[in-house]
């Protein structure tokens, strides 16, 4: 759930939000689950690549010129309109976001190597450039050819309230519980919030 807090009606904040009016379609609740889940099932990968990023100052997130130097390509983005649109997370992750409202599909650059779309399983030859589906919400994401990404079990996350009314700020009440299910496992965890 996102809760953000400020001066605003809840309502515009929380897009999960089950109570009075919702301002966000289905098709755009589903592509923030579907965003969400997705990085909570790549959170080692974020790690270690926040963890690189603390030791040698070089960003999770890339200008595409900085894994591929040698590129003529990626450096260019005068020329090649669809490398200032799209950059690498980490070395082996390329992000295509789609700026265009109600598009179909994006053209984006792929560098040199064997690319794999993270969502259809379809390969591509690098070096290229190509038309790839964003309808529905969908995030273009490339994987290079020989990444070991190491990915989490999707997690179902139910909120259990114990003792607290879910109007009241939760910082003035102390607490709630978080269960989580993977694969028929269940966890409980306590949160301790404001003491």
């Amino acid at each position: 759930m996102v809760v953000v807090c400020g001066w605003s009606n809840r309502n515009w904040k929380e897009p999960f939000n089950t109570q009075g009016v919702n301002f966000f379609s289905s098709d755009q609740v589903d592509a923030n689950r579907k965003a969400l889940k997705l990085k909570s099932r790549i959170n080692a990968y974020l790690y270690t690549l926040c963890y690189r990023a603390h030791t040698t100052g070089v960003g999770v997130v890339r200008p595409m010129v900085l894994e591929f130097p040698e590129d003529k390509s990626a450096w260019d983005g005068e020329n090649n309109i669809y490398v200032k649109h799209q950059f690498m997370c980490g070395p082996w992750v390329l992000v295509a976001p789609v700026y265009e409202q109600n598009a179909l599909s994006r053209e984006l650059y792929i560098p040199k190597g064997t690319w794999t779309n993270y969502w259809t399983g379809e390969t591509y030859d690098g070096a290229n450039t190509i038309s790839v589906s964003c309808g529905n919400y969908t995030l273009p994401l490339l994987v290079r050819e020989g990444a070991i990404i190491p990915m989490y079990p999707e997690l179902k996350v139910v909120l259990v309230w114990d003792g607290c009314d879910k109007t009241r700020n939760l910082t003035s009440n102390g607490c709630y519980l978080i269960q989580l299910e993977s694969e028929g496992k269940r966890a409980v965890k306590k949160m301790v919030i404001g003491k």
